[in-house]
């Protein structure tokens, strides 16, 4: 995931520079972006999930960056139930605005996986993720 993500800043049309803690301004609050260029972000599920986020405030992430990656998506059960709604949230987001959405998980019996979603795909994972919980 991080060659993918230094490969595709590095061809940036928007900027190559990489940014580490980039702030956004979000309703008043600001958010630290870990790491972005001119038009793709890179995020944690925790940095994106683990925060009392609004679908507001996604949106004005997705307004921002053509490209985004989530990555460490844990398995989610019962006891993550805020967790999952943020990030079911964040994925209506996306696939309003979104032109990219690259996401990775770790889970113990398959070991790291790589999804990449165009804006015509993300309608789909959104059933899935309803699905989910």
């Amino acid at each position: 995931m991080a060659k993918l993500f230094t490969s595709l800043t590095e061809n940036d049309p928007a900027g190559t520079e990489v940014v580490r803690n980039k702030k956004l301004p979000l309703w008043g609050r600001t958010l630290l972006i870990p790491e972005s260029s001119g038009s793709i972000a890179r995020f944690s599920f925790a940095n994106l999930c683990n925060k009392p986020l609004s679908a507001a405030d996604y949106l004005e992430i997705t307004r921002e960056f053509g490209t985004i990656f989530v990555e460490d998506i844990p398995r989610m059960g019962l006891s993550e139930r805020d967790q999952a709604r943020r990030f079911i949230t964040f994925i209506d987001g996306a696939s309003e605005l979104v032109c990219g959405l690259l996401t990775s998980s770790m889970l113990r019996e398959q070991g790291q996986t790589l999804h990449f979603f165009r804006r015509a795909d993300i309608s789909g994972l959104q059933r899935r993720a309803w699905r989910c919980c």
